[in-house]
């Protein structure tokens, strides 16, 4: 059994008692929500009688409204990186796909992961998120724009790029949001999940006496 909230909206209870009324009320909304973050397909079952003390819902003592759907958290990620060897170039490229879960999603609702990769220890920036695009193009580790992701759309991955030649060390940081409005940020003290991103190249160079050529190394 879901503790509640009154028909008001306030208190913590497993059970709500209505104010009785000798008149028919119709239209009347009665607001009813779980105390804890809890989601999931709910049922309602209400109990009541009439002044000849004949139950609600007859022999069943009892009505129940059903598929109540409740979401009340933010999408669940999971990240999986996918390494790719140097091209031709000798640029490396590691992907990084959302797998994103959300209540809302089996619901015609939509799930996003907003991200951004920064270098160093610098902190993301706090761009305003209706002014974050879609991703469509690599983000360079240098550029630190916030990007997104989304379930209905034709990709779920983000891609950091490294030139020939240069080092990354730096964090992905991203956060999920529903159609609902749910946001992660506002479920953990962190604000953001975050993920390690590592890559060393090492250039090649000729050790004599021996001729040969060190190789690149890369750390994810």
């Amino acid at each position: 059994m879901t503790r509640i909230t009154n028909f008001d909206g306030t208190g913590n209870r497993a059970r709500v008692t209505a104010p009785i009324n000798t008149q028919v009320i119709n239209g009347v909304s009665l607001k009813l929500s779980p105390i804890d973050r809890a989601e999931g397909e709910f049922k309602l079952r209400l109990y009541g009688w009439d002044q000849a003390d004949n139950p609600l819902g007859g022999d069943a003592g009892y009505a129940e409204i059903e598929n109540i759907k409740i979401d009340n958290l933010a999408p669940r990620v999971t990240v999986n990186e996918t390494v790719h060897p140097q091209d031709a170039q000798l640029r490396k490229r590691n992907d990084y796909r959302f797998e994103m879960n959300d209540l809302e999603q089996s619901n015609n609702g939509w799930s996003r992961t907003y991200y951004t990769f920064m270098n160093g220890i610098t902190a993301p920036p706090d761009t305003p998120i209706n002014q974050i695009k879609p991703a469509s193009t690599e983000i360079a580790s240098t550029q630190g724009l916030w990007a997104f992701v989304d379930s209905e759309g034709d990709s779920t991955t983000a891609m950091l790029s490294i030139p020939k030649g240069d080092n990354y060390e730096g964090t992905l940081y991203y956060f999920t949001v529903d159609s609902l409005g749910n946001d992660s940020r506002n479920e953990q003290a962190s604000r953001y999940y975050k993920k390690i991103c590592e890559y060393f190249q090492w250039k090649c160079c000729r050790h004599p006496p021996y001729g040969g050529f060190k190789s690149s190394k890369a750390v994810f």
